[in-house]
């Protein structure tokens, strides 16, 4: 049965990170402590070779597309106060607009959306 190790766990000698997939039997899982695992999603199983990968492929750009669009926005808004005078942005502007977008923004994203042209 596929699981995801939601903490390190060691079995056979090798340890596994949380996130990692591992396969454990029903005496392995006994062993282990309550929320250790979880079932492995669908979409943490390695991707199937007969599928149409030009469609994931242009799902990911799209999704790359829009989150780029939403930073740029957001970058965009900022007061020219939140800027230094070398153009970086302030790291309290920054840690803001990291809260508001729910991202880990650096101050060289904020650059490169500041700078593109749509």
């Amino acid at each position: 049965m596929s699981h995801i190790a939601n903490h390190r766990i060691k079995k056979d000698g090798k340890y596994y990170a949380a996130g990692d997939p591992i396969e454990l039997t029903e005496d392995d899982l006994a062993d282990l402590p309550d929320g250790a695992v979880r079932e492995a999603d669908p979409e943490d199983a390695p991707a199937d070779e007969t599928g149409d990968t030009d469609k994931n492929v242009a799902d990911v750009v799209k999704a790359e597309a829009e989150t780029f669009a939403k930073v740029r926005a957001a970058v965009l808004e900022l007061p020219d106060e939140a800027f230094k005078k070398d153009g970086d942005i302030r790291a309290d502007a920054l840690r803001e607009l990291n809260e508001k977008l729910g991202m880990q923004l650096t101050a060289e994203n904020v650059a490169v959306a500041k700078a593109s042209k749509e």
